[in-house]
C-alpha cells in the first residue's frame, strides 16, 4: 500500500505528485533505477531516535545501515527518499515538513515528513 502511495500518478497525494507540484513539473523520478522490474523502494525501516531531537542525517544512516544488513546497498541511487512517520510529533522539533540537500553530487537526500500542505 505505502509503495502505491509513493509512485501512483494518477492519486495527487502521492509522493510523485508531491515532487511534480513542489516543482512545477520539473522533477521527476524512475521507480526501477536498476531494471530489474521491480520498484527500487525499500521499507519501511525501524530506527531508534531520540524524539527531542531533530537528526535527520542520522535518520538516514541508520537506515541505510539496516537495509546495509539486510544485504541492500544504495550506491547505485544519486537521490535517496526518505520519507518520515510521526509528522506532529516531529514537526514540533524538526520544524520543517521537507528537507533537502542542495549540489549533494554522489548521494542526494531528501527526507518528506507531510506531503499533503498545498499552498
Amino acid at each position: 500500500y505505502i509503495k502505491s502511495q509513493i509512485v501512483d500518478s494518477s492519486d495527487p497525494d502521492s509522493v510523485v505528485q508531491c515532487f511534480d507540484y513542489s516543482s512545477m513539473g520539473q522533477l521527476a523520478f524512475s521507480d526501477d533505477v536498476d531494471g530489474d522490474g521491480q520498484l527500487d523502494i525499500y521499507g519501511p525501516i525501524q530506527v531508534n531516535y531520540d524524539p527531542s531531537s531533530c537528526d535527520p542525517d542520522t535518520w538516514a544512516n541508520d537506515a541505510v545501515a539496516v537495509l546495509a544488513s539486510q544485504g541492500i546497498t544504495l550506491d547505485k541511487y544519486q537521490h535517496r527518499v526518505y520519507i518520515l512517520p510521526g509528522l506532529d510529533t516531529l514537526f514540533s522539533v524538526c520544524k520543517w515538513h521537507g528537507l533537502g540537500n542542495l549540489g549533494c553530487g554522489v548521494a542526494c537526500r531528501i527526507w518528506v515528513a507531510n506531503c499533503d500542505m498545498v499552498e
